[in-house]
């Protein structure tokens, strides 16, 4: 019975914790548009390759307050995750910070693979998936920085984030997420913004491809060129 109570406990506790989770959210500001999750992405999408957005709480939880004996005033520290397709390093700094010196990060859990303990599944998938769909095609590995961006509590807090990079844009497929580390329990994530409270850099193909006209116009002017030669050669050997 005891083992029964205790596990109904624990079951409590998890699920109290589960249910007042991700409450982090990415809110684009300014000239920066976000365009809901939906269709091919699970995730809001920007056209910016040089996004504004805040990191946002509505109250965050799962920060500690120590015990009776020992309280503590909740805190933790808010980290921003920027994942760059391929294998080539930006320079950049996020709000007048630099981040990490990146990690290759190709499978597995991103929270782990940036040497996190906590927090929920941040599968590999879910984010080459949508890098791919963003970027026409297939993404086989990012670049993953962080950085600490500053402090949250839990009476809601907002840090505005801008960018400074080295070239003035983040490629297509370039993913923003948001995690909250407690500051009283080594470095725990105790919160994270939701797939769907991410971000994705959306602006279109580098390349844009060419239209049926054009490549029939295109055709056309390299068939009046091929033909043009041939009458000079022809002209030539006749001479």
């Amino acid at each position: 019975m005891r083992i029964i109570l205790g596990l109904g406990i624990s079951l409590t506790v998890l699920c109290a914790i589960q249910a007042k989770a991700d409450n982090m959210k990415l809110i684009c500001t300014g000239t920066t548009t976000c365009t809901a999750a939906g269709g091919a992405f699970a995730i809001q999408q920007t056209t910016s390759t040089n996004p504004t957005f805040d990191l946002s709480n509505t109250g965050t939880t799962g920060l500690s307050a120590g015990t009776k004996k020992h309280p503590v005033p909740p805190s933790g520290t808010a980290y921003l995750a920027i994942l760059i397709p391929g294998s080539s390093p930006l320079t950049f700094t996020v709000d007048g910070l630099t981040p990490d010196a990146p990690i290759a990060y190709t499978s597995g859990r991103l929270l782990s693979a940036l040497g996190e303990s906590g927090g929920n599944p941040w599968n590999f998938k879910p984010f080459a998936s949508t890098a791919s769909a963003a970027t026409g095609s297939t993404i086989s590995g990012f670049e993953a920085y962080d950085v600490a961006l500053g402090s949250f509590d839990t009476s809601g807090t907002v840090i505005p984030v801008s960018f400074n990079i080295q070239g003035g844009a983040f490629p297509n497929g370039t993913i923003f997420a948001g995690f909250l580390e407690d500051n009283h329990h080594s470095g725990l994530v105790v919160d994270q913004t939701p797939i769907s409270e991410g971000l994705v850099v959306d602006a279109g193909p580098h390349s844009p491809t060419p239209e049926p006209t054009s490549l029939l116009l295109l055709g056309s002017g390299l068939l009046a060129v091929g033909g043009s030669f041939l009458r000079r050669l022809k002209l030539e050997s006749k001479s």
